[in-house]
């Protein structure tokens, strides 16, 4: 089962402010402090969104901007699970598609080169519940990804362009379950870069990553991968 949630960052106190979904009000928070607050949202088909909210002063109306979102439909919990990319149906791609690469199987992939300034995002609707016995999320790819500035490490703001996976447990606050990383991360990767060379299949790199490092058996997760 899942809801849509909203997060909310007011900036000014007010009377009360309601929260409208497809122009339909979908809630209200009364007594408005500046914070940040979360709603949970019923009986909203699933698909493209639009929310808006407007704050009373006095009785004036304050709207703000309207923002577009995807409420998605998930897949069965499951504890373990794994995908060829014979075909994105699980998957959210924004910026990503799935095609063949090289004589291997099909890969999910960027432009080559990726545009500037855009980011790609690939969200696996299938929720996982990390399992005791097997709690590793394992997958390889091949990262021709602009390195950072000499020195930076991930987290700064000088370390971009950057790949990383996160993952979530209530649809809102993502968190790594490594650090991000850049065409330096392999050489062979950053080989390709400096000679401004696509990447191939035979510069597959392997990441098993212990979830329990960043989250707790047990916990059910959302999956993203990023090229920021």
């Amino acid at each position: 089962k899942s809801d849509l949630v909203i997060k909310i960052l007011l900036e000014e106190t007010f009377d009360y402010t309601e929260l409208f979904v497809n122009n339909v009000k979908a809630g209200q928070i009364s007594s408005v402090l500046p914070g940040e607050y979360v709603l949970n949202v019923k009986n909203v088909p699933r698909g493209t969104l639009q929310a808006k909210l407007i704050g009373y002063k006095s009785g004036a109306p304050i709207h703000s901007a309207t923002f577009t979102g995807q409420y998605l439909a998930l897949n069965a919990y499951q504890k373990q699970y794994f995908n060829y990319f014979n075909t994105g149906n699980d998957f959210q791609l924004v910026n990503f598609t799935v095609q063949p690469f090289g004589n291997s199987n099909t890969s999910m992939k960027t432009m080559s080169n990726y545009p500037l300034n855009v980011t790609h995002v690939a969200l696996l609707k299938q929720p996982i519940i990390v399992s005791n016995d097997y709690p590793f999320f394992i997958y390889r790819d091949v990262a021709i990804v602009e390195p950072g500035a000499a020195g930076t490490v991930f987290g700064q703001p000088a370390f971009k362009d950057y790949v990383v996976v996160e993952a979530t447990k209530d649809g809102m606050n993502w968190t790594p379950i490594s650090d991000g990383y850049d065409a330096s991360f392999n050489n062979s990767w950053l080989t390709a870069f400096n000679a401004n060379q696509p990447g191939n299949a035979n510069i597959f790199v392997d990441h098993n990553i212990d979830l329990t490092n960043r989250f707790n058996v047990n916990d059910t997760l959302l999956f993203r991968q990023i090229v920021f």
